[in-house]
């Protein structure tokens, strides 16, 4: 009896999955290889059946305005963490769209119109080819949907639609008018090898376009008028290799990761004017390409960069404008080329920026530029006008550090059109550079700019010759001790206090020797060496009035006195230098004519001028 029921229930099971797997099949609507008319299909989508078409022809306009579709409330779209707010759960306007629709490799005569419905499966279109106007517009994807391949040889609508899954375009042709404007990505976006436009003047729209997790653009041709203005990049965002072959625009535009354009080419104007990256951002050249390449003008006016920036390798062939731009974290603009006029003026550079072996071609304009961090210019050349005027340099609000600016191998090729900044406090040079800003300077009377120019110039060098003699071993190399001394002695002949501070030190050093007695003396012994011994022999001057054996005090201001009538006029009043100090007020004479020489001629030479 057991058997027998056990049995019945397995004939049972079977009987109920051959049922199911009927009604599944039922709910299929399937064609290959044939000619379908739009009315067909439209009923078994109001059915809610799956589509799945291959090889077709679809004859007539495939509308779902035609047909009755289950309404949707907004708290059904889509997940409700996309909402910013409570939606209105009485507005109700998509059409659902229960089954997955599929079309392969097909063909559509006339007008395609899916707009204002919900698809609560996935959508395929792959190789499918559109032959007049598509219409996406105000849809929800809550599926994936795969547009692979497919043509759109007429405008194509994708206006405030909704993607809540994957999304992929790649290797979509869009010949005519396309709009994604307002659209949403929920989910990852490729558009890789996508061809948007034919060179008619038309224009693709990503305007307020919402992309909030990746979406990929690589190696996709862009030959219509672009517009990305105030779209929202809130995943990495890469367009590696992309080609723009007419005007583009990134106005106001929000990358909050990663971004790529790496090897892109940008052939005609375009525009990144108040556009905000928060991270890091690369347009250095790629791989596979020769370097990213702008043809026309370039624009980042007003933009923020609140990431990691590089222009590696670029090519600017328009004029490119930085204006008022923010760099926020370190920038690159490593063998860049701008071919054309390249302004920078209020741009503020927050923290390390590298101008290396960059080439500006024709005028260059970093007027109100504040360098607030360390910035360089190694290996530049400015072949056209050179503006620098009323930038700041070094001046960081947030950091103690010293920053400063180096202009070394540096080539300036106009000198007569160049304008430096208006304090050079932190601007370091090498000899061939610094010529350039101290003509500059005194051609305009700023001597102490000149000066400063030059004594910097002098300190650097002085700098890199003791790292070098550290390194050989060579620290007492003549040229590195004539270039300490006059550091010392006058500030390289542009600062004359120096030679007081030097008078003071010696004067106070001598002192010291006269007051405590300390000296060194030769002492003659049996042996054939002679010792050089260091010691102390009491006070080293004594009053010229004072009886041989009479016993005196000696205080640190007598020898104070003494030191610097001997420093400035080799008289010594009422003291004279006993025994073996003579020699130490000789030589403190000599030091001190010969600064009191170094002062009056530095003094003069900076007189003069002025």
């Amino acid at each position: 009896m057991k058997f027998r029921s056990l049995t019945f229930f397995l004939l049972l099971s079977i009987l109920a999955l051959l049922l199911l797997s009927t009604t599944v099949q039922a709910a299929e609507y399937r064609e290959v290889n044939t000619k379908v008319k739009a009315e067909d299909i439209l009923k078994n989508i109001e059915s809610g059946k799956d589509i799945y078409l291959e090889n077709c022809r679809i004859v007539g306009e495939l509308n779902l305005s035609n047909v009755e579709l289950k309404k949707v409330s907004k708290y059904n779209r889509i997940p409700w963490y996309y909402y910013e707010e409570d939606p209105d759960p009485t507005d109700s306007e998509e059409g659902v769209v229960e089954g997955n629709i599929t079309f392969i490799n097909c063909s559509f005569d006339s007008d395609l119109d899916f707009s204002k419905a919900l698809f609560s499966r996935s959508v395929l279109f792959h190789e499918v080819n559109c032959s007049s106007n598509a219409t996406f517009g105000a849809s929800f994807f809550n599926g994936t949907s795969n547009f692979y391949k497919t043509t759109f040889n007429r405008t194509s609508n994708f206006t405030s639609t909704n993607f809540n899954d994957n999304a992929n375009f790649s290797f979509t042709t869009f010949r005519g008018q396309t709009s994604f404007k307002g659209a949403d990505f929920n989910d990852t976006a490729y558009f890789n090898k996508v061809i948007f436009g034919s060179n008619s003047n038309e224009i693709t729209d990503f305007c307020d376009v919402g992309f909030r997790h990746s979406v990929y653009f690589e190696e996709t041709t862009f030959n219509d008028i672009t517009n990305f203005d105030s779209t929202l990049f809130d995943g990495f965002a890469s367009f590696q290799g992309s080609i723009f072959n007419n005007t583009t625009s990134f106005n106001e535009a929000n990358f909050h990761d990663f971004t790529s354009f790496q090897g892109s080419i940008f052939n005609n104007t375009t525009s990144f004017n108040e556009t905000n990256f928060h991270d890091f951002a690369s347009f250095e050249r790629s791989t596979s390409k020769v370097g990213s390449t702008s043809a026309v003008d370039t624009y980042f006016n007003m933009d923020s960069f609140d990431g990691t920036i590089s222009f590696k390798n670029v090519i600017f062939k328009g004029t490119s404008e930085f204006l008022n731009a923010s760099f926020d974290s370190p920038t690159e603009f490593t063998s860049v080329l701008f071919n054309n006029d390249a302004l920078f003026q209020g741009v503020k550079f927050n923290d390390r920026v590298k101008f290396t072996l960059v080439k500006f071609q024709s005028s260059t304009d970093f007027s109100d530029v504040a360098f607030n961090d360390i910035s360089s210019f190694y290996g530049v050349s400015f072949k056209g006008p050179t503006y620098f005027g009323n930038g700041t340099w070094g001046y960081s609000t947030h950091s103690t550090t010293f920053k400063y600016c180096n202009f070394y191998e540096v080539t300036f090729n106009n000198n007569a059109d160049f304008v430096g900044p208006y304090s050079p406090r932190n601007i370091y040079s090498d000899g061939e550079s610094s010529q350039t800003f101290i003509e500059y300077y005194k051609r305009f009377g700023k001597y102490d700019e000149a000066d400063t120019i030059y004594y910097n110039y002098r300190d650097s060098s002085l700098k890199h010759k003791l790292i070098y003699a550290a390194k050989s071993k060579s620290i007492y190399d003549t040229p590195l001790l004539i270039d300490f001394l006059t550091l010392i002695t006058c500030g390289y002949g542009v600062r004359p206090l120096n030679s007081l501070y030097f008078g003071m030190i010696m004067t106070f050093l001598f002192s010291i020797i006269y007051a405590k007695g300390p000296t060194i003396s030769l002492v003659s012994t049996s042996t054939e060496t002679t010792p050089i011994k260091f010691r102390f022999q009491g006070p080293g001057i004594v009053r010229t009035d004072a009886s041989e054996n009479q016993h005196q005090k000696v205080s640190f201001w007598d020898a104070l006195n003494f030191s610097i009538t001997t420093f400035i006029f080799m008289s010594h009043n009422n003291w004279d230098a006993k025994d073996n100090f003579r020699k130490w007020a000789t030589l403190e004479g000599v030091i001190g004519w010969i600064t009191l020489a170094i002062f009056m001629a530095t003094l003069t030479n900076v007189l003069i001028r002025t």
